[in-house]
């Protein structure tokens, strides 16, 4: 009977072990960085075959991972996979923790809202790539993000962080004055589709780079030289065309055969990732903003409105494709051009972390001035 009661006693041990450890957990659902746990029972000793009881043998944190929330808080962070923040308080005590509300301290350090001061490798700025000379950091007008990339070096020794915003191109582009003759018009709508698609073409270009990083071979734009007989474009009946990959672009006659070729050549550049001007000999001039991207364009030439037409002499110079970081450089530089071009400001900043460095102390944060 004694021994019967032990056995209950232990179950109601467990039980309330089960409880308290629940609802421990459903006690810190909001609180940040937690982890929860999970218990686990052995029976006891037999004796004669008989139970003795049950045990709570382990009580262990679930260390799965847990859902990111952007909290637009500065100097918030958060850990994707395993690992801990390193910090230290009042003593020389390491202590880790996988919250990261932290925030700068008056004296320029990182630190938790305790005022345990984050631990680590300092990084420095390696370079900044920015259309305005001033720039070394980003505000709140850089509101466009572009792209975020951390690069590990093929021996290990270093670690680059790669961060690309813009301010609001979307709202800073407008159309282009009309020019006589015509050089790289684009309409608002176009410049912004130009920088999507350098956008994306950046993208995947630092995330093949990230993956094998080498030197590697310049890219060039591919470039198309059309020559019309323009002494065909005369009149209302006339109008002239060409196929860019699968656009069809068409003109009709317009004031006369310089105007005609000037609104055509704009009408090339509203293509996503082209551009095309004219002279005043009226030779046209096709490129492909993309670095490393070639096009088929075709079937140029003049209609006389009835059933004839005059073909053009097209002469293009195909793009060399690239690879590594040149490549990079190349797509980066067009994705600037074309975000100045939409009178908005780029900026790039990488910085490093020398992984080869023993020294772990405080992070030292850039206070404003």
């Amino acid at each position: 009977m004694i021994g019967a009661l032990y056995s209950g006693i232990s179950g109601l041990n467990g039980f309330q072990n089960a409880l308290d450890t629940e609802s421990n957990n459903i006690s810190n659902v909001n609180t940040l960085g937690f982890k929860s746990d999970k218990i686990s029972f052995s029976d006891l000793m037999y004796q004669k075959s008989v139970g003795m009881g049950v045990n709570t043998e382990t009580i262990d944190k679930n260390y799965k991972q847990g859902s990111l929330k952007n909290t637009d808080a500065p100097y918030d962070m958060a850990i994707k996979g395993k690992g801990f923040f390193m910090v230290k308080g009042n003593t020389d005590e390491v202590l880790f923790t996988r919250a990261g509300d932290f925030r700068m301290a008056e004296d320029g350090t990182l630190q938790m809202p305790n005022g345990y001061k984050v631990q680590g490798i300092s990084s420095t700025i390696a370079s900044i790539n920015a259309t305005d000379e001033k720039a070394n950091k980003f505000t709140d007008e850089y509101s466009n993000f572009v792209a975020s990339e951390v690069i590990k070096s093929n021996d290990g020794s270093k670690i680059e962080n790669i961060n690309v915003k813009t301010t609001n191109y979307t709202a800073s582009a407008v159309n282009d004055e009309f020019s006589n003759p015509s050089v790289n018009y684009k309409t608002r709508e176009a410049k912004i589709a130009d920088i999507e698609l350098l956008k994306s073409a950046f993208k995947s270009e630092l995330n093949l780079y990230s993956s094998s990083q080498i030197e590697g071979v310049k890219p060039t734009e591919q470039k198309s030289i059309v020559s019309y007989n323009l002494s065909a474009l005369v009149n209302e009946n006339n109008s002239i065309e060409i196929t860019i990959g699968d656009d069809k672009i068409l003109q009709e006659f317009n004031t006369n055969a310089q105007n005609t070729l000037n609104l055509f050549a704009n009408k090339i550049s509203s293509i996503k990732g082209m551009s095309a001007s004219v002279d005043l000999l009226g030779e046209l001039t096709i490129s492909s903003m993309v670095p490393g991207k070639n096009i088929n364009i075709s079937d140029a030439k003049i209609n006389d409105g009835i059933n004839e037409s005059i073909n053009a002499n097209i002469n293009t110079t195909n793009a060399e494709i690239g690879s590594g970081k040149q490549k990079l450089d190349a797509i980066e530089l067009a994705l600037k051009n074309a975000v100045e071009k939409a009178d908005a400001k780029y900026l790039q900043q990488t910085t490093t972390i020398d992984t080869t460095s023993q020294t772990i102390g405080e992070i030292q944060l850039k206070l404003d001035s």
